[in-house]
């Protein structure tokens, strides 16, 4: 009987797991296709008076609901009644926030991307960080105390950003050539 109970439990959590990740594909989906259309609809010079933004409907600016979106003053309440209300709550705090931070965001899957790049690039052991050029003495302090492995490893350093790691990047290759 026990054992029945178990295998019930087991298809109950496979089941709720299921449904679940249908749920959260579902919302995810809703998100990307109110982001979509808020992206490409268009306002005529009227609707754009109407939610107050005279200026730019005297010089017949092309404006979407995105942009509006964008705007500090401004929120996905802001163009609701251009949106249908096929949309719960959650969906449409979503779609405002992936419009609010689409910079921030893709600027940081771009950093993301750019430190999975540098995983496999190996700072040479006997590495002279004194030689970088345009580095501050404090970064290159916190490298020599770090010692980092990789270019990856160096980046999750404090005070060493991209701009550091490209420097570093250089002087590495520079190196490489210059032994061949």
């Amino acid at each position: 009987m026990e054992k029945y109970k178990e295998i019930e439990r087991s298809i109950i959590k496979k089941y709720r797991k299921e449904i679940w990740s249908r749920f959260v594909k579902d919302k995810k989906k809703k998100t990307q296709i109110l982001v979509d259309f808020l992206n490409k609809r268009t306002l005529t010079q009227k609707e754009t008076e109407e939610l107050g933004f005279i200026k730019e409907a005297k010089e017949f600016r092309t404006m979407t609901l995105a942009s509006i979106i964008k705007r500090p003053e401004c929120n996905i309440k802001t163009v609701l009644k251009f949106i249908d209300n096929d949309y719960n709550k959650n969906v449409l705090e979503n779609a405002e926030t992936s419009i609010k931070y689409e910079g921030y965001i893709s600027r940081y899957l771009n950093e993301i991307k750019d430190i999975e790049k540098y995983e496999n690039m190996i700072i040479p052991k006997d590495f002279d960080y004194s030689t970088l050029q345009s580095v501050k003495i404090d970064q290159i302090n916190k490298l020599k105390q770090f010692k980092p492995y990789n270019i990856s490893q160096a980046l999750r350093i404090p005070e060493i950003d991209m701009s550091v790691a490209h420097i570093l990047i250089l002087a590495i290759n520079n190196l490489k050539k210059n032994k061949k």
